[in-house]
C-alpha cells in the first residue's frame, strides 16, 4: 500500500487558535455532510468551485471515511454539500472540473481499485470512468480546457503511468514510455494531489523531491532534480504565468521552510527562503492576472504576498489557520481550515474578502499623497495621509523582511494623521504600504537609535 501523503500529517502538527473575525479571510459553512477536515478548493471560475472533505478515525490508525464533496456557485458565499459512490477506507487525491456541472474525481482505494468517477449533472449522478486503465495509485486529474485533461499515477516497472486525452476525456491514452525520464525506482511516487499548472505546462513533485514538468499537455516529459540546498522534503507547489514554479520544502527537524524558483529555460534553482522561514507553508498560490503570489504559514497563522515573483514577502494577514490555497484571479480565492486534531474536524472553508486587501493583491499603485516625518526617527513617526476622494484603506507596517508589525483600518477617509510609538522597534528599515480596494501606495522609514 501506498504511504499516505506526507502533507496529512503536517496539518495537525501544531495546536490552533480560532479567530471569529477578519478582513482578508470570511469563513463559510462548507455544509460537509459529516464533521469533515476540509482540504484542497478546485475554483472552476469567478462563481464555481469545488471540494471535499473526510473524516479521519484517528492520528494512529490512518482511516480515512465519509468522503464528501462541496460545491459553490455563487462564489464561495453558500455550499451545497453531496456523495459520490466511494467505499470506506479509500482515499479521495483531488477534484478537476471545468464548469458547475462537470467534474472528475481521482480516488484509490485497496481493496477494489483506483478509479475515476466522473459527473456531467453538478454531481448529482457519478459513473465509474475507465477504471480498467487505472492499474496503480492516482495521484492527481487536472483538465487544462474542456478537451486537454491529464492523468497522473504512480510508477509501475520504472515509469510513470500519465494518461492524457484531447477529447474531453471520451477516451484516454497513455503516455509511451520514451516520452518520460526514468524514475529512480519504483517507490519514487508522486504526491497526491500535489501539482501546477501555467497555460499547457503542468508540473509535480515525487516523494524523492524531484519534478518532472511537460509543457505539451502532458505528452512529453522532463525532469530536474532536487535543489542541492533543500533539507527537509518537497510540500506544495504553484506557477505563475510566465511558468515560474515555485517548490517548497519543510524541515520538521528543525521547524523551518524553504521556497525555491525554477522555469523550463533555468538550469539551476533559485533560492527565496526569507529569513524569517520558521514553521511550514500549507498553502501557495501564483494569483492570476497580477503577478503576485500568495502563502500561508503556520503556526504564525501569517497570510503572505510577493510582488516580485517570490523575492520579498510581507505578511498582510495574521488572522485564522489556514491550509491549501488557491485563487481564479484577484478578486475570487479560497482557502481551507486547519484543525488541531482528528477528533475536531472543520466545517468551514475560507473565501478571500476583496476590499482593501485587492489593492494589495492587484498590485496597482494609487494616487495619494504620504508623508512619513521625521525620517529617520527615533521614537515616534507621523504618518500623512491624503486622498482626491473618500476610501477604506488599510495601514501596513513591516519590517525589512516582511513582517507585520502594526495593521490600522480607515473607513470613508480621505485625510489622516496620526503618531505612532516606536521606541522599541528594532533599529533598521522599515515600510508603511497603504491600500485600497484600487491599488497600494508604499514608503520606506528608517528608525534609529
Amino acid at each position: 500500500m501506498k504511504k499516505q501523503p506526507t502533507l496529512l500529517v503536517i496539518l495537525f502538527i501544531c495546536t490552533l487558535n480560532y479567530s471569529s473575525w477578519s478582513q482578508i479571510w470570511e469563513p463559510r459553512n462548507a455544509n460537509f455532510t459529516l464533521p469533515s477536515q476540509g482540504w484542497s478548493i478546485t475554483p472552476t471560475n469567478d462563481s464555481v468551485a469545488w471540494t471535499f472533505g473526510f473524516v479521519m478515525d484517528s492520528s494512529s490508525t490512518w482511516t480515512y471515511n465519509d468522503w464528501t464533496f462541496q460545491k459553490t456557485i455563487d462564489g464561495g458565499l453558500t455550499w451545497t454539500a453531496g456523495v459520490f459512490p466511494s467505499g470506506d477506507g479509500g482515499y479521495l487525491s483531488n477534484i478537476a472540473s471545468t464548469n458547475k456541472n462537470r467534474a472528475w474525481i481521482a480516488y484509490n482505494d485497496d481493496s477494489t481499485g483506483s478509479k475515476v468517477f466522473e459527473t456531467n449533472d453538478g454531481g448529482q449522478t457519478w459513473k465509474d470512468h475507465q477504471s480498467s486503465l487505472f492499474t496503480t495509485w492516482i495521484n492527481s486529474i487536472h483538465f487544462f480546457n474542456e478537451n486537454n485533461g491529464i492523468i497522473l499515477c504512480d510508477p509501475i516497472n520504472g515509469d510513470y503511468v500519465i494518461l492524457t486525452t484531447d477529447d474531453g476525456g471520451l477516451t484516454w491514452d497513455q503516455v509511451p514510455s520514451g516520452n518520460l525520464p526514468d524514475v529512480l525506482d519504483n517507490d519514487e511516487f508522486g504526491t497526491s494531489g500535489s501539482f501546477a499548472v501555467s497555460d499547457s505546462t503542468i508540473w509535480f513533485n515525487t516523494f524523492y523531491d524531484r519534478v518532472y514538468y511537460s509543457s505539451d499537455y502532458g505528452h512529453t516529459w522532463d525532469v530536474w532534480d532536487k535543489p542541492t540546498e533543500a533539507s527537509g522534503f518537497s510540500l506544495n507547489v504553484t506557477a505563475d504565468e510566465e511558468k515560474k514554479f515555485y517548490l517548497t520544502f519543510i524541515d520538521s527537524d528543525n521547524n523551518t521552510f524553504s521556497i525555491f524558483r525554477r522555469n523550463v529555460q533555468d538550469s539551476i534553482w533559485t533560492n527565496l527562503t526569507p529569513a524569517d522561514n520558521e514553521g511550514y507553508i500549507p498553502g501557495i498560490c501564483a494569483i492570476p492576472g497580477t503577478g503576485n503570489l500568495i502563502m500561508n504559514i503556520s503556526p504564525s497563522r501569517e497570510t503572505k504576498v510577493s510582488y516580485d515573483q517570490g523575492n520579498n514577502w510581507i505578511t498582510i494577514d495574521t488572522n485564522y489557520e489556514k491550509g491549501f490555497i488557491s485563487f481564479y484571479d484577484a478578486n475570487t480565492g479560497y482557502s481551507c481550515e486547519l484543525k488541531n486534531t482528528y477528533d475536531d474536524p472543520s466545517q468551514y472553508v475560507f473565501t478571500y474578502v476583496g476590499s482593501p486587501i485587492l489593492g494589495l493583491i492587484n498590485n496597482k499603485k494609487i494616487d495619494v499623497n504620504l508623508t512619513l516625518s521625521p525620517n529617520p526617527a527615533t521614537q515616534l513617526i507621523t504618518i500623512n495621509l491624503k486622498v482626491p476622494a473618500e476610501d477604506d484603506f488599510w495601514i501596513l507596517i513591516n519590517d525589512i523582511e516582511g513582517k507585520l508589525i502594526r495593521k490600522l483600518t480607515l473607513t470613508n477617509t480621505s485625510t489622516f494623521n496620526t503618531s505612532l510609538d516606536i521606541q522599541n522597534l528594532k533599529p533598521g528599515i522599515y515600510t508603511v504600504t497603504i491600500a485600497t480596494s484600487s491599488g497600494r501606495h508604499t514608503e520606506k522609514f528608517i528608525k534609529i537609535e
